[in-house]
């Protein structure tokens, strides 16, 4: 039985959700049953249906997974979500006078209007998650070709707004956002490079959502998921708790130290990373059960990183960083740590910046986990 769709632009909707341009013969067939020419109404910006809120959280994560993992469900979503652009891993944001705000986002109608009439927003979009703006709001995620200079320059232009770098851009939202906006880049890019089945090599498929590839091929018929690496980052603090110990590796700016961190390795748990990688960093032994898991969040580079932020003590006095990848390990005290955060909190992009003195010592900037980490062992000491 067909549904209906609403669409401020019938005749561009129908071009953009053509089942020609959908990767997945299932989405054809679901946007072949579910949009029939017929079926699609034009609305007023005054009538346009909304999704109703969800009546609490639960029922809220329960509709976000029925749209992963429901065509049908996703492609509903669609006409009433909004989208955050990115153009070669860059995401869209409010210009430089806007700071501290939310991604620039966008609605269906203003894609319709901005992208060429053979771009499939269906087929080229990703789900994030509903957002919690009083409607439940579908967030979706969408890339354009970095190479069409002209495209770029007109979504700035009618948008008020300018793509920019992943890393600066992650210290330019609200930190509710940097998540969202990684985890974005993350997924695009998985899907940018995942082509081919990694046994058969056949050519993948995806579902509406974007949250799940398969192998076209019926003998083989391999589901990918999308990946992510774990990797510790821990501050190490002596046993007295007065110090805190950080590296500076050699491609960091001038002056800038942060945490001890390095991936997982297959078989290892977050206490044997960690102290593995406090050894081979710092030169420290770590007391045995004295980690203290504080936060985790996701981390774009290289590829989708979940970084997991931990407090760990060592009795080692003298550390010793590694020959041939930190430059530098020292202790901090609490002061000195706070005037390191002091600095970074009046220049955000301190980091970023020429001409650096190296004699001025500053740390990651809020938005990396190394920043939380930092903070939260200052503020246990009322700092």
């Amino acid at each position: 039985m067909g549904r209906l769709i609403f669409f401020a632009n019938p005749a561009k909707a129908w071009s953009l959700l053509s089942p020609s341009r959908c990767i997945n013969s299932n989405v054809k067939a679901v946007i072949s049953s579910a949009i029939p020419r017929s079926s699609i109404v034009s609305f007023s910006s005054s009538t346009s249906p909304s999704f109703a809120r969800s009546n609490n959280a639960i029922e809220r994560i329960r509709r976000q997974q029925r749209i992963k993992e429901n065509d049908d469900e996703c492609l509903k979503a669609l006409p009433e979500a909004k989208f955050m652009i990115y153009a070669g891993g860059r995401p869209l944001l409010y210009k430089l006078d806007d700071r501290n705000r939310p991604p620039k986002l966008t609605t269906f109608s203003q894609l319709q209007d901005l992208l060429p009439e053979n771009n499939s927003i269906a087929n080229s979009s990703v789900f994030l998650r509903l957002l919690d703006e009083g409607d439940d709001v579908p967030l979706f995620a969408m890339s354009v070709p970095k190479q069409d200079e002209q495209l770029l320059e007109k979504i700035e232009s009618v948008l008020n707004a300018r793509f920019y770098d992943i890393r600066p851009a992650l210290f330019m939202v609200p930190p509710e956002w940097s998540g969202l906006m990684t985890g974005a880049s993350s997924l695009l890019r998985w899907h940018k490079n995942a082509k081919h089945c990694w046994t058969c090599k056949s050519p993948l498929t995806r579902n509406a959502s974007g949250c799940v590839l398969k192998c076209s091929s019926d003998s083989c018929s391999n589901t990918f998921h999308p990946p992510t690496s774990p990797v510790g980052i821990s501050l190490i603090e002596d046993v007295d708790k007065t110090r805190a110990l950080l590296i500076r590796q050699a491609m960091y700016p001038p002056g800038m130290y942060s945490c001890v961190a390095g991936f997982v390795d297959p078989g290892e748990s977050l206490e044997e990373c960690v102290a593995r990688e406090a050894a081979e960093e710092a030169g420290v032994e770590v007391v045995p059960d004295s980690l203290r898991l504080l936060g985790s969040h996701h981390w774009p580079v290289p590829a989708g990183s979940l970084m997991m932020g931990c407090v760990v003590a060592t009795e080692t006095e003298n550390p010793s960083p590694c020959d041939h990848e930190i430059e530098a390990v020292r202790w901090f005290t609490p002061t000195e740590l706070k005037n390191a955060l002091e600095i970074v909190d009046k220049n955000p992009k301190l980091r970023w910046a020429k001409d650096k003195d190296p004699d001025i010592l500053f740390v990651p900037p809020r938005g990396a986990i190394a920043n939380t980490l930092i903070r939260s062992w200052l503020n246990e000491r009322r700092l």
